[in-house]
């Protein structure tokens, strides 16, 4: 802008804030759209980075409606939908500008710097909200669509995720335009609710088809172009060159089924395809290509190779002779030969003496009588034709018999000493005699086993049965002794087949005094005598049994508790020599008489003689002042000094 334009323009602003009464505010019901008129902008310059703000209701970027929503009174278009702005001197925030609004009076507006930046479009003047706001150009995206740019021409600022570059603009002009930097445009909310689209294409190698693509609340719809395709007979346009079922005159056309493709031209009338092609058909012996696959009765024989089927041709076999009067149609025949009279001649009839066997079968081919499967006879003539000459004729069914037919039409039996089998598998070297089967060596099913029963069964042969009992050594009469092959075990026996081990051999023979092993090869080794001790029952007291050189003996021992012949002192040790000597120090009770009134029993020290000696008197029974003991008789009490007692 000028310097003297923006002089006048501030001056304008600065009286029509001064007179509100003159500023003409939109309809409140209405929203500023693109139809309302714009003068040139006043730039608020390179955006700065703007501070997260959300709006209260009704303030300047709150969404809206109508022009009541807002407290400013002004509800414009921008790309997130219709939301309040406010009026304006010469600065807005980042994005917007300052621009007059023409509607009936002036006013400047913050007005957003790229409304349809990116909207679908159909021309420039889509992508701007007035001829002064015309520096945003709807843009060729090839196959796409068409989108709107923004101008960035001034100062090549563009919002976030745009980028601003020189673009083609139509006529091989180019400009600044705000472009996505991801090459992709979204529908913005003001396109969204706008439902704005624009022209679409899908391209191919037959051409290219138009088509849309619309702004919806789910986004971007793809392009609904058909994908152009050959042109066919269809009523519709396939290669959307503009033109319905172009197809040229006389075309190259088919019809196929199962039995093969037949070439034709065709026609497209009405969009229906009419075709001169014959329909393929099931080949027929009538001269005719009924399948179309270039060959004539291909599935029909020319017996005699003149080019004609035999079922067109009157003389199959080329013999001279019509099919309809030759005994062989397919086989030259000439002379017309049949010896058997049937309808078949000789050179083609595979059965002369018609009895039903082949001639190739067939030992006498013009003897009905003798064939293959006819009943031998004793006639000296092979028959059935098997090679053999009256066979089995006389069989008695005896192998050992030589069946023979007798001139005389009977039968003659001759025994013989032929090999045989007497039907039974536990005999071998069978053979006959006297005219009959016998076996002469019966097989042995000894299996070695002592467990096993063996015996032999005329047809399943030699069988095994299990031998079971209780051991030899609990009940010798029932068991089924064996061997279990080891000399360290006796008395083995049989249970449920096996041989099982009896008793282990004791090599000692009951000795606790020897130690003897048993090998399993050779049996007890020699006995070792041992050290330990043994028992001997009943041995006398300071005595234990030993094992010396293979006996056990009883030895003396000393030191050991035992007990003594003593009455009174009864406890002893074991001297060393078998004897037990009273142990001395032990306390012991006798019995005193200290007058005739009574006794007492009166404790007592064990000697090394065995005898108990009074040391003291008994618990409560001494005088005091006396060292002796206290004798009651009666109601009398005496102190008896232990020097008179002892």
């Amino acid at each position: 802008m000028r310097p003297c334009t923006k002089v006048i323009t501030t001056a304008l602003i600065f009286v029509l804030s001064a007179c509100s009464a003159e500023v003409t505010r939109v309809d409140p019901s209405e929203a500023i759209t693109t139809g309302d008129a714009f003068v040139a902008p006043t730039d608020s310059g390179v955006p700065e980075p703007e501070d997260a703000y959300v709006p209260d209701p009704g303030e300047f970027g709150w969404p809206c409606n109508s022009q009541d929503d807002c407290y400013s009174g002004w509800c414009v278009p921008s790309p997130e939908g219709n939301i309040c702005t406010k009026t304006c001197l010469d600065s807005c925030p980042p994005g917007w500008s300052c621009r007059p609004l023409v509607k009936g009076d002036i006013t400047y507006l913050c007005l957003p710097r790229w409304t349809h930046l990116c909207d679908p479009c159909a021309t420039s003047s889509d992508c701007s909200d007035s001829d002064s706001d015309s520096g945003h150009y709807c843009l060729d995206w090839g196959g796409e669509g068409r989108f709107c740019g923004g101008e960035c021409a001034s100062d090549g600022v563009c919002p976030s995720g745009y980028v601003c570059k020189d673009v083609p603009v139509g006529n091989g002009v180019t400009d600044k335009q705000c472009v996505p930097e991801s090459g992709t445009c979204e529908c913005s909310e003001l396109a969204k609710e706008l439902a704005l689209s624009t022209v679409c294409s899908v391209s191919g190698p037959e051409g290219v088809c138009q088509g849309k693509r619309s702004c919806t609340p789910n986004g971007l719809t793809a392009c609904d172009a058909a994908t152009p395709s050959s042109e066919v007979c269809d009523g519709l346009d396939n290669d959307c060159n503009g033109a319905t079922d172009d197809l040229p005159p006389n075309y190259d056309c088919q019809n196929a089924n199962e039995f093969g493709v037949c070439l034709g031209k065709g026609s497209c009338v009405a969009g229906l395809e009419v075709c001169d092609a014959a329909t393929p058909a099931a080949e027929l012996c009538d001269g005719l290509d009924n399948d179309c696959d270039n060959e004539i009765d291909e599935d029909s024989s020319d017996s005699d190779g003149d080019g004609l089927s035999d079922c067109i041709d009157e003389d199959d076999d080329d013999d001279g002779i019509p099919d309809v009067e030759d005994n062989c149609v397919v086989t030259p025949n000439p002379d017309q030969l049949n010896t058997d009279g049937d309808l078949q001649g000789d050179v083609c009839d595979d059965d002369d003496d018609n009895d039903s066997s082949p001639d190739a079968d067939d030992c006498e081919p013009l003897n009905a009588q003798v064939k293959p499967g006819a009943i031998e006879l004793c006639d000296g003539i092979d028959n059935n034709c098997n090679g053999q000459t009256d066979e089995n004729l006389c069989d008695d069914g005896n192998p050992c018999t030589d069946d023979a037919c007798q001139a005389d039409g009977t039968c003659a039996h001759t025994n013989n000493q032929v090999p045989c089998d007497d039907g039974s598998v536990c005999t071998s070297e069978d053979k006959c005699l006297d005219g009959s089967c016998q076996g002469f060596a019966p097989i042995d099913c000894s299996d070695g086993d002592d467990c096993t029963a063996d015996s032999c069964d005329p047809v399943t042969g030699c069988t095994q049965s299990s031998l079971s009992g209780p051991t030899c050594v609990n009940d010798p009469g029932g068991c089924h002794p064996c061997e279990d092959g080891s000399p360290c075990t006796s008395q083995d026996y049989c249970l449920n087949g096996s041989c099982k081990p009896g008793p282990i051999t004791d090599c000692t023979d009951g000795n606790p005094c020897v130690f003897a092993q048993c090998n399993p090869q050779t049996g007890c080794m020699p006995p070792q005598p041992i050290s330990n001790n043994c028992f001997i029952e009943n041995i006398q007291a300071c005595h234990t049994a030993k094992c010396v050189s293979g006996q056990c003996i009883p030895v003396p021992t000393s030191g050991q508790s035992c007990t003594t012949n003593s009455s009174k002192c009864k406890l002893g040790t074991c001297t060393g020599d078998g004897s037990c000597l009273p142990n001395g120090g032990q306390p012991c009770q006798t019995s005193v008489g200290l007058d005739l009134c009574q006794s007492v029993d009166v404790s007592g020290v064990c000697d090394s003689a065995g005898n108990c000696t009074i040391q003291q008197a008994p618990p409560g029974y001494t005088c005091p002042g006396c060292n002796g003991i206290c004798i009651k008789c009666f109601i009398l009490e005496f102190c008896i000094p232990f020097s008179d007692i002892f």
